[in-house]
């Protein structure tokens, strides 16, 4: 399963204005992890009012020899996302090869992984680990290793994330949630954790 956003025709970058000076810390203290999330809260603020454009592609798994699961065949779906509690998804796009989809899965739930946790990405929900430098994407990164400090029904994410170290955005992110909606309605979402590369 794979969800790709890109800023819609109402999505525009942070202007020079909304970005505050970034001062200088060391990656493994509390102040570059407050900066980080505080960054994160910012990036969202910006973006959850405005529309995106998404495309996910959702496989289906087959048993093949021994009981190993082989690749089926794939559901694409494009469209504008509008976030939110009432949120929309509203296809342009759309190849089905397996049914049904719209009345047991809702695409929301997998293109609103644009941020790590947008109620609760903090300190106080979340540890956060230093484990060293990486590049990524061609920017010199900082890499944590992210879990969550208490149990939650949902928007739990569990893995890790690359920050670059210019100006604290999250570059990517690696790992596995409990989504904020119900995805399937037949399955409890607290039982679960949906993996994912953003």
């Amino acid at each position: 399963m794979s969800c790709q956003t890109s800023p819609g025709p109402l999505a525009t970058p942070l202007s020079q204005s909304d970005r505050s000076v970034i001062p200088l810390c060391a990656p493994d203290t509390n102040e570059c992890m407050d900066q980080t999330m505080a960054h994160e809260a910012l990036l969202e603020a910006h973006i959850q009012p405005k529309s995106v454009f998404v495309e996910i592609s959702i496989q289906k798994l087959k048993k093949g020899g021994h009981n190993l699961p082989v690749p089926g065949p794939v559901n694409f779906f494009q469209g504008e996302l509008t976030s939110g509690e009432n949120g929309k998804f509203r296809k342009t796009i759309e190849s089905l090869q397996w049914r049904p989809f719209w009345s047991i899965f809702d695409p929301r739930g997998f293109a609103e992984r644009s941020f790590i946790d947008p109620h609760e990405f903090n300190r106080t929900n979340y540890e956060l680990l230093y484990k060293g430098n990486e590049p990524m994407l061609g920017r010199p990164c900082w890499v944590y290793q992210v879990k969550p400090k208490k149990h939650s029904k949902g928007w739990h994410f569990r893995g890790t994330i690359w920050v670059s170290q210019q100006d604290r955005t999250i570059v990517r992110a690696v790992g596995a949630f409990h989504p904020m909606r119900k995805i399937h309605r037949s399955t409890l979402v607290e039982d679960h954790w949906f993996c994912f590369d953003s």
